[in-house]
């Protein structure tokens, strides 16, 4: 089913608009779907974290859309221990869920957050994990890797402000 198109061709903000209200109709369809089937406060958690999404992915942000981001990400956290007492989740101490408590401060900062992932701070953790796992002997690996990590920090910071990445070691 395609969509009426005024002289055939859509402008970006049509786009946009008609990709929003896709999204608000999606939202609509999942939450009534789940209306009959989870109770009220499921129902909720699954609303607000839904808000939450499509209020970060608007390409202009405002007070107000920062404020309904917000309160959407308040009325999640009043709400999700539901999910734990139905046995859906055991825990919330997950750093995707940590980081959504930064996204209003950072669109504040730096702009919308429109085309951000996670996806490099992901790699580059499993990348560091594993270069310090298998630098350590594998007992009391948790220490060994740390210190490596704080090894190669200084190596780095060393190597930047060296001129010429020259490092003196030993005080010569």
């Amino acid at each position: 089913m395609g969509w009426p198109v005024p002289n055939g061709t859509l402008s970006h903000s049509a786009v946009r608009l008609r990709w929003v209200n896709v999204a608000v109709l999606c939202e609509q369809v999942f939450v009534g779907l789940l209306s009959r089937a989870v109770p009220s406060h499921v129902l909720v958690v699954a609303q607000s974290i839904l808000d939450f999404s499509y209020y970060a992915q608007l390409h202009i942000q405002t007070t107000e859309s920062l404020e309904a981001l917000q309160t959407a990400l308040t009325v999640f956290h009043a709400n999700k221990d539901i999910l734990k007492e139905l046995t859906v989740q055991e825990h919330f101490n997950i750093l995707k869920l940590h980081q959504l408590s930064h996204y209003v401060q950072s669109i504040t900062l730096f702009g919308a957050a429109d085309g951000f992932n996670t996806e490099l701070p992901e790699h580059l953790h499993i990348d560091f994990a594993k270069d310090s796992y298998h630098a350590s002997n594998k007992r009391d690996y948790e220490e060994q890797m740390a210190l490596w990590l704080q090894r190669q920090e200084a190596v780095f910071i060393c190597s930047v402000s060296q001129p010429n990445n020259e490092l003196t070691l030993g005080g010569d």
